[in-house]
């Protein structure tokens, strides 16, 4: 058996130098130096060059920086710096902070102050029939 084994490796590497019957250089000395990743957090590839439209990661963190300072202190932000707000929102607001300015931004944080509790008593409020038989027609589409 172990005489096969021998004559399949000499066969399979006749006329190989050693070297590219092993594996690559790469594949050999472990994982290469520190890669930057992606904004979906992937190494290499098409998107981990940012391309026309997609703005380098530096730039989005600082972005989030700068989004983070204002929401923290966002009544004292509107009222001093509204048209740096207004500015910031055409740049664009970073995806990971998305959920934390909408509501902010459409003054939902104001009506959910003045109304505690509607969203509570809405949703356990019985619904209006024509609706439910609609959306009881629709669920199984999901």
């Amino acid at each position: 058996m172990a005489q096969a084994l021998g004559e399949d490796l000499e066969q399979t590497s006749e006329g190989q130098d050693d070297s590219s019957f092993l594996g690559s250089d790469s594949e050999l000395s472990g994982p290469g130096p520190y890669r930057q990743a992606d904004r979906y957090g992937f190494i290499g590839g098409s998107s981990a060059e940012p391309g026309p439209g997609h703005p380098p990661a530096d730039l989005i963190r600082q972005r989030e920086m700068k989004w983070v300072e204002m929401t923290s202190h966002w009544e004292k932000t509107m009222s001093r710096r509204y048209k740096k707000v207004k500015m910031q929102c055409r740049k664009g607001i970073p995806s990971a902070l998305r959920a934390r300015c909408w509501p902010l931004l459409c003054g939902a944080h104001v009506c959910q102050k003045n109304s505690p509790g509607t969203y509570q008593e809405l949703a356990e409020a019985p619904g209006d029939p024509q609706w439910m038989e609609t959306i009881s027609r629709d669920l199984h589409r999901q």
